[in-house]
Order: C-alpha cells, then structure tokens, then sequence
C-alpha cells in the first residue's frame, strides 16, 4: 500500500442479533488490551424497520480494503484466524487498514472508526460506511493503526448511532448480563469484559441514542426497545407522556429508562480524556428534533464538547462534508 501507517477499519459477520447479543464472549474480551479489538469488530445488527441509505455523495473507488496481509498476518499469529476480520466475502469493502509491512512507522495518534446498526465498514451498495472520513483524513496525511497492533500509548474512537452505545460500554469495561445466550464459560450469556480502557484520548460520539430512543416508548415487544438492554426511553417523566417535547410542562427529574443505558449514563469513570456529542435537530432516526424528555438523547454525560447540526439527516451526522471535517478537527484539537 505504500502507507507509512494506515488506518484500520473492519466489519465482523452481520449477524442477525438482538441487543442482548451485542458483546462477543469468545477468549478477547477477558483483556483490556485484547478487549480493544472488539471496537472495530463489532457485528452491524439488522433487526431495524428501515435500511439507512447514504444521502451526500460517498465514493466508494476512493477507499479500499481488505487489510494489508501484514496486519491479516498479525491477527492468525494472535489466534484471531478462525473469525475472518478481513471479511473477504465483501470483496474490497469489508475492511480497512494495516501496515504494508514490519517498517512502516506509525506516526500519528490511531483513529478507530465504529459503525451503527444497517452500516458497513466501507461504502457498499445502499451503505455508506466510514468510507468518507477515512479519505478526508487520508487526504490531510492521518494514516493510523489500531492500538493493540501498532503499541500506541493512545488512540481516538469515531463512533455513530449505536456504535456510540456499544463503544461506551467496551471502553468502560464491567459486567454484561444477557438475558439469553449461553457459553461453556458464563451462563446465560453473562460476562465481564474487565477494567476500564485507559488509553482513549478522544471519543466523539455522532447520534447516539444515550437515553434511548422515543419511537421505543411503550414498544416493548420489538427486543431493540426491550427495558433491559435496549433503547426504552421510559413511557413517562413524572406527569409527562409526550417523551419527543422539547419542554416539559410539568416537572420531569428523572425518568426511567432501559437498565443498561442508565447503568452507562450514571458510571463517572471517565470515558475519554476529551468526550465529543454531536447531533442534529433533523435527524430522520432519533426523530423529535433528538429530544428525550427534554434534553438531547444523544448528549454524553460530562461531555467536554458538543455541537448540534440543524438540517442533517441521521447518516448525514457521520458522512456529510462538514461532519467529517468536524470528526478530524476533534482528533487534532
């Protein structure tokens, strides 16, 4: 490839799961170090009413997988074989990244970019994929690895929709209870995947649902808005019913919502050194103007930086040309 370093990117198989199932059990997630490679390998779930199609222009010919053989390499030497990162069935598309070999140096900070639900690791048919980002940062010379590959001290994480949800909780570490699933190891699914990662400087968080989503309110039966692991934004805030107001009219303190968001939103360990929330009023996903009981669902608590754009649809957060620009601002503040 020719890169000094290169930035890496991948998409695991997309399996059909539900919440509950977000957190792979196998042998990695037992390491902090190892747990990290979680983050750009989590599945894309379908269980959606709606596929998200790119909406500004994504070219998909600008930037190609797989990864590098070196990197390939690394990961059948580490035991990672068997889960086929490289995702080949998606041709050139279904990941990003590596070194071309031993020599290259890696010179700046490593950028992981994670995905949401119905996305892929690149642009590929109706999806749109990080494939923008990466050619803007490649075009302003920010060619990165990931951490546990390259032995940088820090990294940056990039994540959209529930991406955002699924990088918290990596990085936080903790206790994962599922309700169904079962390995030799955990009984029904339950794990912990450990101690907090430290080594994330920044984390930008672009529409995620942090305190669920108000299409969830009283839908109980679809499992993404089950209460325990999914994006139930509560059915009421105290004599409040309408969860997409952008006021309340009576006093609203706290409401109750799904158990591991709240379990997410009230852990004070700190997720980066600098946490970035960004959403927009026009999003055609979160709906409501991105309202939740009256304040931003997609606003990170303890948040250092947050940004609102006005007119972009839920893509359009992560691929627009300003978005993107506003992604490599944040990682070279």
């Amino acid at each position: 490839m020719g890169w000094s370093a290169t930035l890496f990117l991948a998409l695991l198989y997309p399996y059909k799961i539900r919440l509950n199932h977000w957190f792979y059990s196998g042998p990695f997630v037992r390491s902090s170090t190892m747990r990290f490679l979680v983050l750009l390998f989590l599945p894309a779930p379908i269980t959606t009413t709606a596929f998200l199609r790119s909406s500004h222009s994504v070219d998909a010919a600008k930037v190609n997988g797989p990864l590098t053989s070196n990197f390939q390499d690394w990961l059948k030497t580490n035991g990672y074989a068997s889960d086929n990162f490289a995702r080949s069935d998606l041709g050139t598309q279904g990941s990003y990244g590596g070194k071309s070999d031993d020599k290259d140096k890696i010179r700046n900070t490593p950028v992981v970019f994670i995905h949401g639900n119905s996305d892929s690791a690149l642009a590929a048919g109706m999806y749109s994929g990080w494939t923008n980002s990466i050619q803007y940062f490649l075009d302003k010379g920010y060619t990165t690895a990931v951490q546990n590959y390259t032995k940088a001290a820090k990294v940056h994480i990039v994540a959209h929709s529930m991406g955002v949800t699924l990088g918290r909780k990596i990085i936080l570490g903790g206790k994962i209870a599922a309700s169904d699933g079962e390995t030799q190891l955990e009984p029904a699914g339950n794990c912990d995947i450990g101690t907090p990662l430290r080594f994330v400087d920044v984390f930008v968080g672009l529409s995620g649902a942090i305190y669920g989503m108000c299409n969830c309110a009283g839908n109980i039966h679809q499992p993404t808005c089950n209460h325990d692991d999914g994006f139930w934004p509560g059915d009421s805030c105290g004599d409040n019913k309408n969860c997409g107001a952008s006021t309340m009219r009576f006093p609203c303190d706290r409401a109750v919502y799904a158990k591991f968001l709240t379990d997410l939103n009230q852990d004070f360990t700190q997720l980066a050194k600098t946490v970035v929330s960004a959403w927009s009023k026009a999003d055609d996903v979160l709906q409501y103007g991105d309202n939740t009981w009256g304040k931003p669902t997609s606003l990170i608590p303890r948040s250092t930086t947050q940004k609102t754009y006005n007119s972009y649809t839920h893509m359009q957060t992560k691929e627009s040309p300003e978005s993107v620009a506003d992604q490599y601002n944040w990682v070279n503040r």
